[in-house]
């Protein structure tokens, strides 16, 4: 099995629509991708990070889930998870 650490984020892209912008999240992160990645490859692998206790950590975790990659929160933080946002 390989064990994969790092971090996993939610990226928010804005929609441009003919009424009002709105934001989609996708779940993201450099080490959460090459872990998926891995898993897509039928390769074992754990992903291990830090996590916060809000609705975008259950998604992460969720997504992960739906793709039988194997979790291991390290902390669960009791801060709100950091947000990139695309135009």
């Amino acid at each position: 099995m390989i064990q994969v650490a790092g971090e996993a984020l939610i990226d928010l892209v804005m929609q441009r629509s003919s009424t009002a912008p709105k934001f989609v999240a996708h779940v993201g992160g450099a080490p959460l991708n090459a872990a998926v990645a891995l898993g897509r490859l039928d390769v074992p692998v754990r992903f291990a990070c830090p996590i916060s206790c809000d609705a975008f950590a259950e998604m992460i975790h969720e997504n992960c889930a739906a793709l039988t990659l194997v979790w291991r929160r390290l902390n669960q933080l009791m801060l709100p998870r950091h947000l990139r946002l695309y135009p």
